[in-house]
């Protein structure tokens, strides 16, 4: 099986890719943002974790983690994820799901505040 790295094109040339997450409150209403290397290392550990539950939801956090950090952060083709782990769209959003469940504890659990998601 091929393994997709969460690294985007953008940094594997030298580049520096421009990343925005701030979320509209945290607790006591207080605006906050993650810089780059914080953000970066929330989806490195959302990722390492997936892969510790499965091999498939590994695959999927991958493909999560790369279009999050890509120059224009979007998301991925469900289609292309499900070729890849030769699974149905059903069972591709179960996965996703479960992605950003597992993404929304290693936020809290490092940054200490509730993922806004």
């Amino acid at each position: 099986m091929t393994t997709i790295t969460f690294i985007s094109s953008a940094a594997i040339k030298g580049q520096a890719p421009t990343l925005h997450y701030q979320p509209p409150a945290a607790a006591g209403d207080e605006t906050f943002i993650l810089t780059e290397t914080e953000l970066r290392e929330i989806v490195q550990q959302t990722v390492a974790a997936c892969y510790d539950i499965s091999e498939e939801l590994g695959t999927v956090a991958d493909f999560w983690a790369v279009a999050l950090l890509h120059r224009t952060p979007h998301k991925p083709a469900p289609v292309n994820i499900a070729a890849t782990l030769n699974c149905s769209l059903a069972e591709v959003e179960a996965l996703t799901l479960q992605v950003r469940d597992v993404a929304r504890d290693v936020h809290e659990e490092e940054t200490g505040l509730p993922a806004p998601w």
